[in-house]
């Protein structure tokens, strides 16, 4: 009698278990995201990675020495944006970063197969930053740039969180925002805007960059970076994010340097003037 109650105990239990655990699954939390809506919103990137040689992605750098050293970190954490992108997370930041690291690729010798497949991959992420507030841009000397300015347009409110991440401040966006509208043109002053630039040796033989000029060509004009005026409204702003302008042109490497403009605001290039070229940055 003790042993049929105790069975009919034990398959009582188990029961309840079993039924506990189909309902544990079917939470809606637990639910995968509906697979045909995030192909919707994501870039398709098609073209797989060319498939690594038994010296993994060394052979696909053709440089030597710290070239070779940087083409293969660029290429290293491309690979890694992309692989991110394509696992679902085409976050603003994601996007720019692969399309920056893209960008520095074109500065190296590389293999054919890897540029074909850089290009496509390419191609496909810029489509998705016509609107980016980050530009980026490489020197034939291995300078990496990257400049962030201020929303024009209410779209652009999307990279907000992939500037502030990039400048490691969480009121770079709103910082960049303030000055403008501070200084809004309708206004009968003069109107200001910021480009927060920072700058990278890429071989790591300079302390500091220093710059001949930073521009921003228009349709109508180019605006050159100008020194800073007094003006209580910029002071105002520059004392709340507790920012500061200095005029000379020096950046410390691997630091970020503000500069200040006024005139027309940025479209789809800035211009920075370095060792006697002029580095173009893009948003795309």
């Amino acid at each position: 009698m003790f042993f049929r109650t105790s069975m009919i105990f034990y398959i009582l239990i188990l029961a309840m278990s079993l039924f506990g655990c189909a309902s544990l699954k079917e939470r809606p939390h637990d639910v995968v995201p509906n697979q045909a809506v995030q192909k919707q919103t994501e870039p398709d990137l098609g073209q797989p990675e060319p498939k690594a040689d038994e010296n993994g992605r060394e052979n696909r750098i053709q440089e030597a020495g710290t070239r070779k050293e940087a083409g293969l970190r660029l290429l290293n954490e491309f690979s890694y944006y992309v692989a991110k992108i394509e696992q679902g997370n085409a976050s603003k930041y994601n996007l720019i970063m692969a399309s920056d690291r893209a960008r520095g690729l074109a500065n190296f010798n590389i293999n054919d197969e890897t540029a074909k497949w850089l290009a496509l991959k390419q191609d496909e992420i810029k489509r998705n930053l016509k609107d980016s507030l980050v530009y980026s841009g490489y020197s034939v000397s291995g300078v990496h740039f990257i400049a962030l300015t201020h929303p024009i347009t209410q779209k652009q409110q999307a990279y907000k969180e992939a500037v502030n991440q990039l400048r490691g401040l969480e009121d770079e966006y709103d910082f960049l925002s303030d000055i403008i509208k501070r200084t809004d043109s309708r206004s009968i002053e003069t109107s200001y805007f910021a480009v927060d630039v920072f700058a990278e040796d890429m071989f790591g033989e300079k302390k500091e960059i220093t710059i001949k000029n930073i521009s921003i060509p228009s349709k109508k004009s180019k605006s050159s970076s100008i020194s800073k005026p007094n003006d209580k409204r910029l002071t105002e702003s520059l004392s709340i994010f507790r920012r500061e302008i200095n005029d000379d042109l020096i950046i410390p490497n691997s630091k970020w340097k503000i500069f200040l403009f006024n005139g027309d605001s940025p479209t789809d290039e800035i211009i920075i003037q370095h060792d006697g070229e002029l580095v173009s940055l893009r948003r795309e």
